[in-house]
């Protein structure tokens, strides 16, 4: 193999240094490895180098003295390399060889793309043969057209596109590594709301920049972002927005894209960061109380608010009511009926239903393709002798079980009814 100009110099650079016991030398492109771990020291920022798309190789060369060298470990045994994903680790290019004092692998890159952004490993067998060295180099490979990217290879959430699916509760990595270090991001998301102000339909909720500490965002420009504790109301659409101000970039947006930006930044700002738009679904349900814990008193109205959000079923949320333990009343659901009826209609954001008269049910969803519901119960003028007692709430009667209850009474006007406790029971059992 033909070495470049640059790589023979970086060689010769390392063997005229004194190679210290136990130590490791390393230029940009050259690791001289000794018999050391050295993965406590793999996030050291200054192991990394930066490369522009396409018009660089990479080069990346491990060295070991000869005399660590077992001559029964062959000669191409002795050194293994690990690109960030399997596309990149196919196309390095390696050759091993020796000079009087040392042992060196080269690992050379050609036309490379952001996706070849990451850790790239050279292993190291020792003399013991069992024992293995190896170093870490982490590498960004720039572009002005893209400022980040989806590395779809991230871990424990199920990615669909542009689309990652979680339970509540879970703390999901969402996997958008930027390809220069210089890159800031900011996370915007869309309210779920429908009817918003146009100055309302956009919120920042995450800024790198920012010296606030968030308790929730984090951003890690290797790994990407993480969000801590989901609910189910941080499903929405978000848009992550990167912006660099080390180098002039030359990106260009779609309508939507356009349209995002021209609502969050000057005019004359537009063409300058990279936006991505991301769906998150955290799958789940939640019912509650509107205006508890206040106690709703007799005549007013009661309203219980059901939300539901899910990846599969687009079905809107479904009701079960119960009525007083003394009169035996039967379980039964509020928006009974066939399959096709408690389907959202086509074309529509808000759905109507009052199944009888004590009972009306707003439902409303801001997006077909993604099923978020907000499902709204309302009991009118209700009274102490009220025939409904507890609500449960949740995605379809046939395909998913899971619901969520709730129980309250009713207080009456009278100050010796007025002061008597009221009780909230939520909980995730299931409403049989």
């Amino acid at each position: 193999m033909v070495l470049t100009n640059s790589t023979k110099l970086a060689i010769v650079l390392i063997l005229t240094l004194t190679l210290l016991a136990n130590e490791i030398v390393s230029t940009d492109d050259t690791v001289t490895y000794s018999v050391k771990n050295l993965f406590s020291e793999a996030y050291n920022p200054y192991k990394q180098k930066v490369i522009e798309q396409g018009t660089q190789t990479l080069t990346l060369t491990c060295l070991e003295k000869l005399e660590s060298y077992s001559r029964q470990t062959p000669m191409d045994d002795k050194f293994q390399w690990k690109g960030p994903n399997e596309g990149t680790q196919k196309r390095l290019n390696v050759t091993n060889f020796r000079n009087e004092t040392h042992l060196i692998s080269t690992a050379t890159l050609e036309n490379t793309t952001i996706y070849d952004t990451g850790y790239y490993r050279c292993d190291c067998r020792c003399q013991t043969y069992r024992c293995r060295v190896y170093d870490l180099r982490y590498i960004y490979i720039a572009s002005r057209e893209n400022l980040f990217f989806m590395d779809v290879r991230g871990q424990g959430v199920r990615k669909a596109g542009s689309k990652i699916i979680s339970q509540p509760g879970d703390s999901i990595a969402i996997p958008l590594k930027v390809t220069h270090p210089d890159v800031r991001i900011s996370v915007y998301r869309q309210t779920r709301e429908i009817g918003v102000e146009p100055q309302n339909e956009f919120s920042k909720v995450f800024d790198s920049t920012s010296r606030i500490e968030n308790s929730r965002w984090s951003f890690d420009p290797r790994v990407g972002l993480t969000l801590k504790n989901t609910t189910i109301f941080d499903s929405t659409y978000y848009y992550f927005v990167g912006y660099v101000e080390s180098f002039v970039v030359n990106i260009k947006h779609d309508k939507e894209m356009k349209e995002f930006l021209n609502r969050i930044l000057p005019l004359d700002k537009v063409n300058v960061p990279d936006v991505k738009k991301f769906l998150l679904v955290i799958k789940g349900v939640e019912l509650e109380l509107e205006g508890s814990p206040s106690n709703p008193v007799e005549g007013s109205n009661v309203t219980l608010i059901c939300s539901t959000s899910n990846n599969v079923l687009p079905f809107m949320p479904t009701w079960k009511y119960h009525g007083i333990p003394a009169e035996r009343t039967q379980y039964g659901y509020s928006n009974r009926g066939p399959t096709e009826s408690y389907k959202f209609p086509e074309g529509s954001q808000i759905f109507l239903q009052q199944p009888n008269k004590d009972i009306q049910i707003k439902t409303e969803r801001k997006w077909s393709d993604f099923y978020f519901y907000k499902s709204q119960l309302t009991l009118h003028n209700v009274s102490l002798d009220t025939n409904y007692t507890s609500f449960g709430c949740g995605f379809n009667r046939d395909w998913n079980q899971q619901f969520k209850v709730i129980s309250f009474t009713i207080e009456g006007i009278t100050n010796q009814n007025f002061n008597r406790n009221f009780n909230v029971i939520l909980n995730q059992t299931q409403f049989i």
